[in-house]
């Protein structure tokens, strides 16, 4: 694991202050400063939560998301409880938070059903997160130029945070700490993840370098961080964006106002990307054994900070010019006519050599190659490895369960239990790789419902949004759905919802899109009830019995897991304390199990295990360590039993049959032996695979 940078986090702190850069987003002569916004501060500290979550491992670790969660869903209560009855907010808006919270509800309801509770209350939980998220965004009255400031601030703090750790990589004494398979992984320690945060902050820099409206420095800015954006994310070699992108750059042309100069400005980063593609991609063939080769990360660190200075240096000049140059209308019809014949003939010409080329040849092969793991390290680049991988057991496995449970889902987060037993692989993954499929398969056809009216009713506010004669919110609410859009595509192949530092600024995206469409348009306003605050309140209190508890279970857990050494008995303490907290958990037991082995107290270890399948029978874990205790106690027939259970529930792991055939040979199994085989396997095949 990559450690967290004490560079990326000082940027989080400055963000703040560096927002007055693109405070000037607007007209040129307008006075009035966006930090003179009321709802600045709260938007800030939304935008700061997610910047921690980015520099804290994407936010995965709940120690971290639990507590922002409840930060903002105190500030969403507050939002709209303050907001008082002569702030008004768009029909539609109320709709689509409606349906949000409904589809939340619905995820604290499967906890009800499903097989691993713990599990479900954590995915339900997290969906509040992106809720309160979506509410403070969506109620607060901010200004277009204020969400502009925001906005651009993150793009370029996610960018100089991407820089900052790539060149700690470059410097430090074990590189491959931030890498995974020769893949720059870091600062959310999973490679695709990275790339889709990168991505997500591309669009942001890449709008406000074009907009003329943003300050010359801002611009520049942007334009430097746009093109470090598109330079980290190739050293991700996520195969998902070679897809993603070009869909979503379709999007963006689609959506966002003046389309000519939004392909124009794309150019300066783009040629950039190409110009610097060899020394980049060279960081990936350099590796061998997962060893990263420090002066392929030199030459590499080299291009990246000379490129990003040439892109600022041009995004200077180029808006300086902007300001002073104005291309007569015909030129641009002129030109638009050129690019658009340009791209047509493109297309046809790709169509044809399509043609030729055996498409149905090729598509069985690509079909061969989806269903087959891969075997051996990639060669080459990890963009030429096809479509080899373990995704489509994991998805065969998720289709399994919505056949299983149509109607309801297996349950929140309730992915693991069933792949485990299924599985045809080595590999151990928590979630089906896939934003659509966990919905279905965990939420069922009625979830699915509830999320598809919440995209729909957003859908009703992108088309009414020509109705808006700001062409700087029609901006904004464009360049949301564009972000937000490339969550959902990118995420179609992968587990993007679990990455709170990603699902949390796609669903900032939808607030932003609910607000800057919808707000404009007069004919569907409607007045906040007396009632909202009220409901804001109930919300507020239930979400606090719903956070604070495994909050706070999960921080005396990971202190006992790390200071057990110290001191034992204040260990097990907080481990009471945690499964006090939360009844629902069985990390606590599993953990005061673990302990209790490594100090050879096997009654201890026994009794621990004992208590962690009462509240999770199906964790096969507990039933295989429970059968080691039982067997060095010379219980060998209930250690028998109890490997069964284990075998039923995960029957290609390879530490089952260890102790399978230490029984049938009349061996005592080895604790430290065990101990070893996990943390081997935690530096190794557990690692995340593309």
């Amino acid at each position: 694991m990559a450690p967290t940078s004490t560079g990326a986090q000082s940027t989080v702190a400055s963000s703040v202050a560096s927002a007055s850069a693109f405070s000037r987003v607007g007209s040129f002569d307008d006075s009035r400063h966006a930090l003179r916004d009321p709802t600045f501060v709260p938007l800030g500290i939304a935008w700061a939560v997610l910047l921690w979550f980015v520099v804290r491992d994407g936010g995965f670790a709940p120690t971290t998301w639990y507590a922002g969660a409840l930060l903002l869903t105190a500030l969403a209560s507050l939002a709209v409880v303050t907001s008082g009855r002569d702030r008004w907010i768009s029909r539609e808006t109320a709709m689509a938070t409606g349906a949000l919270l409904a589809f939340t509800a619905w995820c604290f309801l499967s906890v009800s059903w499903s097989e691993v509770q713990d599990d479900a209350w954590d995915g339900a939980n997290r969906t509040l997160l992106y809720f309160a998220l979506f509410t403070l965004v969506a109620f607060l009255p901010w200004r277009t130029r204020t969400m502009f400031a925001l906005i651009g601030t993150f793009s370029v703090a996610v960018a100089s945070i991407g820089v900052i750790q790539f060149s700690r990589a470059a410097t430090a004494a074990d590189p491959t700490a931030y890498f995974q398979f020769g893949r720059f992984a870091s600062p959310i320690l999973y490679q695709n993840g990275d790339c889709a945060l990168f991505l997500m902050a591309f669009w942001p820099a890449l709008y406000l370098f074009s907009s003329r409206s943003t300050s010359i420095l801002a611009r520049g800015l942007c334009a430097g961080a746009a093109t470090a954006l598109l330079e980290l994310a190739l050293l991700t070699q996520s195969r998902g964006s070679l897809v993603a992108v070009p869909m979503t750059f379709g999007i963006y042309l689609l959506l966002v106002p003046r389309r000519l100069r939004s392909v124009f400005f794309a150019t300066i980063p783009a040629g950039l990307l190409v110009a610097t593609y060899r020394p980049l991609i060279h960081v990936f063939e350099a590796s061998r054994d997962q060893q990263v080769s420090t002066s392929s990360l030199l030459d590499a660190r080299a291009t990246l900070l000379v490129s990003i200075t040439l892109a600022i240096g041009l995004g200077c000049g180029i808006a300086l010019a902007d300001r002073r140059v104005a291309i007569p209308y015909r030129a641009q019809r002129v030109v638009a006519i050129a690019l658009v014949l340009a791209a047509t003939a493109g297309l046809f010409t790709v169509a044809t050599l399509a043609a030729r080329a055996d498409p149905i040849g090729r598509a069985n092969r690509a079909w061969d190659s989806f269903t087959t793991p891969r075997t051996a390290p990639a060669q080459g680049t990890n963009f030429s490895t096809g479509l080899s991988g373990t995704r489509h057991d994991l998805w065969r496995v998720a289709i399994q369960e919505i056949r299983s449970a149509p109607l309801l889902g297996v349950g929140v987060d309730n992915f693991a239990v069933d792949y485990l037993r299924e599985r045809r692989t080595i590999d151990e993954p928590s979630y089906p790789h896939s934003v659509l499929l966990r919905l279905v398969s965990q939420t069922g056809i009625i979830g699915g419902i509830l999320a598809a009216v919440f995209v729909a009713i957003l859908g009703i506010i992108f088309v009414r949004r020509s109705e808006v004669r700001d062409e700087r919110a029609r901006g904004l609410h464009a360049l949301a759905l564009v972000v937000a859009g490339y969550w959902l595509i990118h995420g179609a192949v992968d587990w993007f919802w679990e990455i709170p530092a990603l699902g949390g600024l796609a669903f900032v995206c939808f607030g932003i899109a609910a607000r800057a469409g919808g707000a404009a348009l007069v004919t569907t306003m409607i007045n906040k009830p007396r009632s909202a605050s009220v409901v804001a309140t109930a919300i507020f209190a239930a979400a606090l019995i719903s956070l604070a508890p495994p909050w706070l279970a999960a921080r005396e857990t990971a202190r006992a897991a790390s200071t057990w050494r110290d001191g034992p008995e204040l260990a097990f303490e907080r481990l009471r304390r945690a499964r006090t907290l939360n009844p629902l958990a069985d990390e606590p037991d599993l953990i005061a199990g673990a302990i209790s082995s490594r100090l050879g107290d096997l009654p201890q270890m026994e009794a621990a295990f004992r208590r962690a399948l009462e509240r999770n029978p199906r964790n096969w874990y507990a039933f295989l360590e429970l059968a080691v205790a039982e067997a060095l106690q010379g219980d060998v027939a209930a250690a028998q039993s109890h490997l069964a259970s284990a075998r039923r529930l995960n029957p290609r792991e390879y530490t089952i049959m260890l102790v399978q055939r230490n029984l049938d040979e009349g061996k005592k199994p080895s604790p430290a032996e065990l101990d070893n085989l996990f943390l081997e396997r935690i530096g190794s095949i557990s690692k995340p695979k593309d």
